[in-house]
């Protein structure tokens, strides 16, 4: 059914950065064009797929046993339809904490 929907063109660039001391952050920029149609609801008519660019950007911090994050996918609420008639999210965030208990063992 979706055989000729195939992800024609796609490129991926990222960078990576320090903030200061622990903090850093990464930005990640998609480009993405995919071949064919799909049926657009409800006007039901068969729909090129159109490119699209997405950004997120990705914050961390670390501290010995600790890390957090806080992350931002889709920061210009660009709306998309990757594959089939199914809108993809808008911008949305996300954060995160996570720490190690124990110690490692390197033997």
């Amino acid at each position: 059914f979706y055989a000729l929907d195939y992800l024609k063109h796609k490129a991926t660039f990222s960078a990576s950065h320090i903030i200061y001391k622990n903090v850093s952050a990464s930005w990640t920029a998609i480009w993405q064009k995919r071949a064919g149609t799909y049926t657009d609801y409800p006007s039901n008519t068969e729909t090129p797929y159109e490119h699209f660019t997405i950004v997120n950007f990705r914050t961390s911090w670390s501290h010995k046993t600790l890390k957090a994050f806080f992350e931002i996918v889709n920061i210009g609420n660009v709306s998309y339809i990757d594959l089939g008639n199914i809108v993809q999210p808008d911008r949305w965030l996300s954060a995160g904490i996570s720490f190690e208990i124990g110690q490692k063992d390197n033997h």
